[in-house]
């Protein structure tokens, strides 16, 4: 009995260690008539903005995961319908992270960037916020952070189409 208790336990703990260096990254889209964003997955009614990618991490970032969630996030970028030109990150779900994951985040950004494609920030919690607004280029980031998805999405509404002067 104490060998199925503690094969139990090493289960566990292995399955915490997977689940936190893979967490979820979810797609999401507006609940009609509302402000709501949600996953596509799990509720496909959603609306999307086209040339806007919202995708949600839902687990803190750290540097054990960093790396494969950046790459994860860049193969949604690359699984898009069409290619955005704004990928919204939303940190909701995101409780902390740690100084890796900035370096994390600025490589995500000069690499979107290099794509052409612009990396918008927003539902940032308190610790994420502040180690975001230490950095050298603090300033940078400040007109791509955003209260909540619908700000940005209205913000996103609001530019020139690329190519448009």
């Amino acid at each position: 009995m104490l060998d199925g208790v503690l094969l139990a336990v090493v289960v566990s703990m292995l399955t915490l260690i997977h689940g936190t260096n893979h967490p979820p990254i979810e797609v999401l889209g507006r609940r009609p008539g509302s402000g709501h964003w949600r996953s596509l997955e799990r509720h496909p009614d959603g609306e999307t903005v086209p040339g806007l990618l919202v995708l949600r991490p839902v687990a803190a970032i750290y540097f054990g995961n960093g790396p494969r969630v950046r790459k994860r996030l860049l193969d949604l970028v690359d699984a898009a319908d069409r290619p955005p030109r704004v990928l919204l990150l939303d940190l909701d779900a995101v409780p902390d992270i740690d100084v890796t994951a900035l370096d994390v985040v600025a490589s995500l950004d000069a690499e979107l960037r290099r794509r052409g494609i612009t990396l918008w920030l927003t539902n940032l919690n308190a610790r994420p916020l502040d180690m975001l607004r230490r950095l050298p280029d603090a300033g940078a980031w400040e007109p791509r952070l955003f209260r909540e998805p619908d700000d940005a999405a209205a913000a996103f509404s609001a530019r020139p189409p690329r190519g448009a002067r």
